[in-house]
C-alpha cells in the first residue's frame, strides 16, 4: 500500500493535466471531465500490451503501408482501444487509457497486478443446454474410463491427447491494492482489458489452401472486464475475417474493428439486453 501511495503523489500532477489528445468524437460521445479536467468515466479500456501483439502478416502489411513494426503495432493497439471506446461510449461515460498523456503510467500499473492465462471460452447457455440434452441420450462414460488430457504414459507407450477445447486469454487481477488509484482519478466502475490482439491464419487451415491463399485472415482479440474490486465480470474471444488481399491498416481497422468492439460490448451483461432488443427489432 505505501508503494501505491507514493505512486499516487507522483502521477497525481500529471494526472491532473491529462488532456484527450488522441481521438476526437462528435457529440453523441457520452465522455465526462471533472473540474481539474481529469477525464472520468464508468468504464476504463487498457490496451493490448506490445509483448501480445500477434500478426502473421507482416511482411504484407509493412511493405504496403511502408512503416515500421513498431509503428504498425502501435496503430492496430490504438485503434483497437479507439473502436471499443466508440461502441462503449453509445451506452455509457468511457476513458481510453490511450489518450492519456500519461495512459501507459496507469496502463503499467495495471499490467503488473495483473496476471495472464488460457482458459476454456464460457459456453452459452442455449449451446451448454443442447450438449447436455444430446448427451443423455447416450451411455454416460465413467470418467475413471476417460483418458486424461496432455502428455501421459499409458501401457508403456507415450500418449499425447490434445485438448480441442476453444480458449482465450483471461486476466486476472492478482494484486488489487492499485484499483481504489485507477477509481479515484477517473471515477471508474468497470476496466476493460484487451489481453491480446492476434491477426493470424485460421486454425487447421490446409498447407494447400495456404499457398493459393484460399483462406480468410483472422482477426481475434482476447479480453476480460472486471469490476471496481477487481472481481471478473466477464470475459471471451472477439473474432472476425478479413480478405487475404486486403493489406491497407486503414481498410482494415475501419472496415473489422467495429464488428470486434460490438462483440466485446455486448457480452458486458450491462448492456446485453440492449444488443438483444435491438436484434428482435430487427
Amino acid at each position: 500500500m505505501r508503494k501505491i501511495f507514493i505512486l499516487s503523489l507522483f502521477l497525481l500532477p500529471l494526472f491532473v493535466n491529462a488532456q484527450d489528445e488522441t481521438y476526437r468524437f462528435g457529440d453523441d460521445v457520452k465522455r465526462s471531465e471533472s473540474p481539474d479536467n481529469t477525464i472520468q468515466g464508468d468504464y476504463y479500456i487498457v490496451p493490448v500490451q506490445d509483448r501480445l501483439f500477434t500478426s502473421q502478416f507482416n511482411k504484407y502489411f509493412l511493405q504496403y503501408n511502408d512503416m515500421s513494426f513498431e509503428d504498425m503495432r502501435a496503430f492496430f493497439q490504438q485503434n483497437l482501444n479507439k473502436y471499443v471506446y466508440m461502441e462503449l461510449a453509445k451506452h455509457t461515460s468511457v476513458v481510453d487509457a490511450v489518450a492519456l498523456n500519461d495512459g501507459k503510467r496507469e496502463t503499467s500499473l495495471i499490467y503488473e497486478n495483473v496476471n495472464f492465462s488460457y482458459i476454456d471460452l464460457p459456453v452459452e447457455e442455449e449451446e451448454e443446454t443442447k450438449i447436455d440434452q444430446l448427451k443423455n441420450k447416450f451411455k454416460k462414460k465413467d470418467k475413471a474410463d476417460e483418458a486424461p488430457k496432455g502428455t501421459y504414459v499409458a501401457q508403456g507407450q507415450l500418449v499425447t491427447k490434445r485438448d480441442n477445447t476453444p480458449k482465450y486469454l483471461d486476466a486476472e487481477v492478482t494484486d488489487r491494492s492499485f484499483l481504489p488509484l485507477i477509481q479515484s482519478f477517473h471515477a471508474t466502475k468497470y476496466i476493460v482489458m484487451l489481453n491480446q490482439l492476434e491477426l493470424v491464419y485460421p486454425t487447421n487451415t490446409a498447407q494447400l489452401d495456404l499457398q493459393y491463399e484460399r483462406f480468410q485472415r483472422e482477426i481475434k482479440v482476447h479480453y476480460t472486464v472486471v469490476d471496481e474490486s477487481g472481481t471478473k465480470v466477464c470475459g471471451g474471444l472477439a473474432t472476425t475475417y478479413f480478405s487475404p488481399e486486403l493489406n491497407d491498416l486503414n481498410t482494415i481497422v475501419e472496415t473489422h474493428f467495429p464488428e470486434i468492439a460490438k462483440q466485446i460490448v455486448m457480452n458486458i451483461p450491462a448492456f446485453q439486453d440492449v444488443y438483444e432488443t435491438s436484434t428482435e427489432e430487427k
